[in-house]
Order: C-alpha cells, then structure tokens, then sequence
C-alpha cells in the first residue's frame, strides 16, 4: 500500500481574557494576580498530524488542556460535505430505528446490526428511547449510512460504562479499516485504546504541550 498521507498543520492560539468585574478583580488582589500573570496561562497549539483514510485518531489528555479544540480545528479544515460529526445526528422520537435509513429493510437491519443495534427490540425502538450507549451506536450506524469521509466525536464514550465503551471502539477500529473512514476521536479515557487501537494519538497536557504518535513504525514520530 502506497503512504500518501494528508499533513494537517494546527496552529492557534487563545488569550485568557483579562477579568474586570469587581468580584474578580477583588480575587485577583487576594492571590497577587496581575493581568500578565494570567496571560501566561495562555491556550497555545502548534502541531503537525499526518492522516490517511482509514486512520483513527485519537485526542486525549486531562480536561482543560485543549482536546476539543484541536477537534473543531480538525474539523473546520475538512469541507462540510466529506465531514458529520456524531453530536449533529438527530435522535428521532416519531418512528423506529429501522425506519431512519434510505434503502430497503435489510440494509438498515445490516448497518444496525454492525453497530450494535441488531436485537429485534431495538430495531423497533425509536431512537429517542434508546439507552446512553445504544444512541452512541445508532448515530455511528447512521453515520456510516451517509458514508462521510471524516467522523467525528467528542468525549467519545466518556458517558458510556465501560463494556459498552470498548464494544464501541472495536466496532470502530472495524468500520474504519474496512471502509476508509477517517475518525478523529476525543476522550480522557485510556482503556478503550487496546480495542480503538488508533493510527494517532495525540496527547495534550496542561501546559500547552502537544505529542502526536503514530502506530506505523513509518510514521512515528513525537512533537512537543
């Protein structure tokens, strides 16, 4: 297979606005905080990915550190008609799963059922009624449907137990491999990397430092 990666170069940078209202300014005084204290805790991005259809890209770190930012810079830079991102996909109440999809019965049957979502019950639940983790797997059956050459997600399976979680990310890893979809992923938990097994990891801490990793030996490099 010939490496032909897109490089993608993320490069942003946040001021902390400086606070004027009297309650903050009165804490600020209380800490000996000056206004050029606090823009040191500027956001800052500057980093390179390199991605390639099929790839999952995984963005983790602790909560604060720029995860969804690096998501939506991601995001902007991919046209709107090769790009849906899972938190846009509508839950309807007025019918069932299976009347959500173009096509006939048995394609929808064959998309929900690689999602997750096979059980006859479930078929015949409507999305609006489905648990925290069966919504997750219509959307991504939904969104495989529409055949988008990006997917998106944020806090990927951070409301999800745990089983449901790495169900998830395997069914992911799958869909990824076998039809060319790229996946950028954010979410703080790292025990769905053993089933997600991401092409890119890209790590971010809180002091403004970006490491990118990539799985192919090819392509493994670290940035800081």
């Amino acid at each position: 297979m010939v490496f032909n990666p897109t490089t993608y170069h993320l490069n942003r940078r946040l001021p902390r606005p400086t606070p004027c209202g009297d309650k903050a300014v009165a804490l600020m005084r209380m800490f000996a905080l000056t206004s050029d204290r606090l823009r040191e805790g500027n956001f800052e991005l500057d980093c390179s990915l390199d991605i390639e259809p099929g790839d999952v890209v995984y963005v983790t770190g602790p909560s604060g550190s720029g995860k969804t930012t690096i998501l939506r810079e991601l995001e902007r830079r991919v046209p709107a008609e090769r790009r849906l991102n899972l938190a846009d996909i509508e839950l309807p109440d007025d019918r069932p799963c299976i009347d959500c999809f173009d096509g006939d019965w048995m394609h929808a049957v064959r998309l929900l059922t690689r999602a997750g979502l096979g059980d006859v019950f479930n078929l015949l639940n409507r999305p609006a009624l489905l648990s925290e983790g069966q919504r997750w797997r219509f959307r991504l059956a939904m969104a495989m449907s529409r055949r988008p050459g990006f997917i998106f997600a944020d806090e990927f399976t951070s409301s999800l137990g745990r089983i449901c979680a790495l169900a998830l990310a395997h069914q992911i890893r799958r869909w990824a491999s076998t039809q060319d979809v790229i996946f950028i992923l954010v979410g703080c938990h790292r025990d769905v990397l053993g089933e997600l097994r991401p092409d890119v990891i890209v790590e971010r801490d809180l002091a403004n430092h970006t490491t990118v990793t990539y799985r192919d030996r090819r392509r493994n490099r670290t940035q800081k």
